[in-house]
């Protein structure tokens, strides 16, 4: 088997290098499972974005916070999206900027793929190991695109695992 290679921007080389190292382990499996890691990583970028907002806006009660967090058991990436639009006043549309429609079809289009992914169903796509390295480019897209937007918009990325300092 060949190696896959993609190319990450460099504000997503850390946080993709254990997606990098499935990519050229030569399993048979790796671009499912690094495709499958990458989603979970649009996921997790949303979520630290959406926890930063609520953590930084001093309008929020103890309560309000507590129900923001622990309320809500149903917490998927377009749950964090509406979220980050409640709280900042900032579509996620806005954040990206002109990207954003052609970026969001292409992960409306996996998220609706997601769930079978996962759990090792059958999509009825025929996805080969080149559409899957595709999609991975497509989350890798939006993250990048989203990062860049969000740190312009609110001084924090969603990717880095330190939040700034307090206003």
């Amino acid at each position: 088997m060949s190696k896959l290679v993609i190319k990450f921007p460099e504000a997503l080389e850390i946080e993709f290098a254990t997606v990098a190292l499935i990519l050229n382990s030569g399993f048979e499996t790796r671009t499912i499972d690094a495709l499958i890691l990458s989603l979970v990583k649009y996921e997790k970028q949303l979520r630290r974005l959406y926890f930063f907002l609520v953590r930084e806006n001093s309008n929020l009660k103890e309560l309000e916070i507590e129900m923001e967090i622990g309320g809500n058991k149903s917490l998927f990436a377009g749950n964090f999206m509406e979220g980050v639009a409640r709280i900042s006043g900032h579509k996620i549309s806005d954040v990206i900027g002109g990207k954003f429609n052609v970026l969001n079809n292409k992960m409306v289009k996996l998220n609706g793929r997601r769930n079978k992914l996962i759990h090792g169903q059958r999509t009825g796509a025929k996805l080969g190991s080149d559409d899957l390295v595709a999609h991975i480019k497509d989350v890798v897209d939006w993250m990048n695109a989203l990062s860049i937007g969000a740190a312009k918009k609110f001084n924090f990325d969603g990717v880095n695992r330190i939040y700034p300092k307090r206003k």
